[in-house]
């Protein structure tokens, strides 16, 4: 009776759920539209309209493409979380419970629309992923990525000529960063030559496009710029001369700080990278309380530069951040346990003290890891005054530091994780704990995973018996698991290929629609493929609508092409709806949709749509585009819009990187203790920009 009883409990955990109410209506982070409209939400006390998006802006997480941080968002955070959401440092109308803002922010490794394309080293969607292990693919030329001629020849002159024009604010930023991507994969000399194209421009009177400059030095990642960076971030004498300014004002000094640290993970000199963690020591520690843009700026730089280690004979004592990786460690353990640092700045610390501890390299101590891992998840599950924003950023570091073996800190941080998802304080903590503690399940450690079943059940637990919130977050959090069971080419369970059939198919919501689509694409079962086709003719939301596109994109289905391109060919004025069936025509290799997305580009005079086309054009990456944008950059007769869109495509186009530069700061990013500088919105954050 016991074996029977046990075979059928994940079939009873579905029956429940079917039973379970369907909770009805929408939640919508910032700039996604809730309606057909194509408007934004307001919130209380907008009399005007949402700010035009930039070149550089159309999609940050969350937001629907071409209108980067729209005010909007539903009015009010859920009961019992009122709190800080990004950029405020106090109270926010954000609503930021949605699923969508995880996804939004976490979803490039999974997309990876051109790893879908090139053969790349790491598995898309893995944990090195986006940690610079997959970055960069060489191999015979075998896609259709630009020719070394169209990127020597053509575009970066073009985008050289967009610069020195200066047509408008908008255009600046387009060859910014388009110049800096393609820099970054140049010889020295030409690099030396881009920066000296870009240094200029941290003197621009507008400071946003002097903040973008900053980026666009750090994502060049030509050595010698660590130092203007590091002046810049130090407010030295030498740094308010580079910035032509009195004092570099704080929001450019943060803006260094991201950029000393794209450019800090993407060299390969040891020097380089002391000298940046040198840095952002010495700013952190000088930054004060007053705004966390400068402290969070400089902790979270520092977790994406791992130094080597140093085999330091007391490494908990290191005294140097720069002297080494458990320097480094040393520091941000200090920052996180200082109560009288700033709440965004001990949450910052706290992740990146995981991603220093995970980054590759030779000789990690083992005590260290577990002393430091023990200290997250004692964050995480102490009883004592913690702050809010900080047990969150352990529940996420856990769910990179622990695997599923019978380690006694991984049990421990495991036991954790279980306890904080039924039971802590905030939603945020508990959702972020669903997310962990689904990746942490399958991780390998050194023994089998042990309690592998006993997540899922809990989770299908949460998908049959919670609020309709909590059930999206369960059914990502289910397809996390199998994709992570499916790594070794398991089979996804049974029970949950069953549930999220029935969530997907029973979806009247577009919330619950967008979420469970999601879920069944990140499954990767075929078998799902029925049901997303319903989605797709069923659902009049757009929104929706994006989603479920790019979940058959993600399953990979060849029956998709068709639907997926006449869905591209009619959404002329559904921006999301078109980013999101061009994402996945990329994905499925489609050899038509760059025709289609050019035809799009060089008619629209819609900046929402425009953004979308760019951004889609710059993922798929395809030399085709490139004789068709360099006419729309410098044709006269094209609108400014159009025209810099044309140069964030061609940016995009020619980047040799699998993915997104933003992806570096994006993933596992507690976006909950956001400064404006990281995120904004307004739009004016560092993920905010394409």
């Amino acid at each position: 009776m016991d074996h029977l009883r046990r075979a059928l409990a994940p079939f009873a955990v579905v029956l429940a759920f079917l039973l379970a109410a369907h909770g009805h209506g929408s939640v919508f982070p910032p700039g996604v539209p809730p309606d057909n409209s194509g408007k934004p939400p307001r919130r209380p006390g907008d009399s005007a309209g949402p700010p035009v998006p930039r070149p550089g802006q159309p999609a940050g997480p969350g937001t629907g493409a071409g209108s980067p941080g729209a005010p909007g968002g539903n009015p009010g955070l859920p009961a019992g979380d009122s709190g800080a959401g990004p950029g405020t440092g106090g109270s926010t109308d954000l609503d930021l419970s949605s699923w969508q803002w995880w996804w939004e922010f976490n979803k490039e490794p999974y997309l990876a629309v051109r790893a879908h394309q090139r053969t790349a080293g790491v598995e898309s969607g893995s944990d090195g992923f986006y940690l610079g292990r997959g970055r960069r693919v060489r191999r015979a030329r075998a896609d259709r990525r630009p020719t070394e001629v169209q990127v020597v020849e053509q575009i970066l002159p073009a985008l050289q000529a967009a610069l020195a024009a200066r047509d408008s604010n908008d255009m600046v930023t387009g060859a910014l960063l388009g110049i800096a991507r393609i820099g970054n994969d140049r010889p020295g000399p030409e690099r030396a030559a881009l920066e000296t194209a870009i240094l200029p421009h941290l003197q621009e009177p507008n400071r946003q496009l002097a903040e973008i400059a900053a980026l666009a030095l750090g994502l060049l990642g030509h050595d010698p710029s660590v130092l203007v960076l590091g002046e810049l971030v130090l407010d030295t004498e030498s740094g308010r001369r580079a910035a032509g300014a009195h004092e570099v004002p704080v929001r450019l000094r943060a803006f260094a700080a991201y950029g000393l640290g794209i450019l800090g993970a993407r060299t390969e000199n040891e020097d380089v990278r002391r000298y940046a963690v040198h840095a952002l020591r010495r700013a952190l520690e000088g930054a004060g309380t007053a705004s966390p843009d400068l402290a969070v700026a400089c902790a979270s730089a520092l977790g994406r530069i791992p130094l080597t280690w140093s085999g330091a004979a007391d490494p908990g004592a290191a005294p140097i951040a720069s002297s080494g990786r458990e320097g480094q460690i040393a520091f941000l353990r200090g920052i996180v346990g200082d109560e009288n640092a700033h709440r965004f700045v001990r949450a910052a610390a706290a992740t990146s003290l995981a991603f220093l501890l995970v980054a590759p390299g030779e000789g990690c101590p083992a005590a260290l890891a577990a002393e430091v891992g023990e200290e997250i998840r004692e964050d995480l599950a102490t009883r004592r005054k913690v702050p809010r924003e900080l047990r969150q950023s352990a529940a996420i570091a856990l769910g990179i530091l622990a695997d599923g073996d019978g380690d006694p800190f991984d049990a421990r941080a495991r036991r954790a994780l279980f306890a904080a998802a039924r039971e802590a304080g905030d939603e945020g903590t508990r959702r972020f704990a669903l997310i962990s503690l689904s990746r942490v399940a399958v991780r390998p450690g050194r023994g089998e995973a042990v309690e592998a079943e006993a997540v899922r059940t809990e989770i299908l637990r949460f998908l049959g018996g919670g609020g309709a919130e909590t059930r999206r977050w369960a059914a990502l959090a289910l397809a996390l698991l199998e994709r992570g069971r499916g790594a070794g080419e398991a089979v996804p369970a049974p029970a949950v290929v069953q549930a999220l059939h029935i969530c997907t198919a029973d979806a009247n919501a577009p919330a619950d629609c967008g979420a469970f689509a999601t879920a069944t694409g990140l499954l990767g079962d075929p078998s799902g493929v029925d049901e997303l086709f319903l989605q797709l003719g069923a659902q009049d939301e757009e929104v929706a609508r994006g989603y479920v596109a790019v979940a058959l994109g993600l399953l990979q289905v060849p029956s998709a092409l068709a639907p997926l391109q006449e869905v591209a060919q009619e959404a002329t004025y559904q921006p999301w709806l078109l980013r999101g069936a061009a994402i996945a025509l990329g994905m499925l290799g489609d050899p038509d949709v760059v025709d289609v997305l050019l035809e799009k580009l060089a008619a629209s005079q819609s900046i929402s749509a425009q953004a979308s086309i760019a951004q889609a054009l710059g993922r798929i990456g395809d030399d085709r585009t490139v004789e068709p944008l360099l006419a729309l950059l410098t044709d006269a007769r094209g609108t400014s819009g159009s025209r810099a869109f044309a140069a964030v495509a061609l940016g995009l186009v020619a980047d040799e990187d699998l993915l997104p530069w933003t992806t570096l700061y994006a993933v596992d990013a507690n976006y909950r203790a956001a400064p404006p500088t990281l995120y904004d919105p307004e739009g004016l954050g560092l993920l905010n920009f394409l």
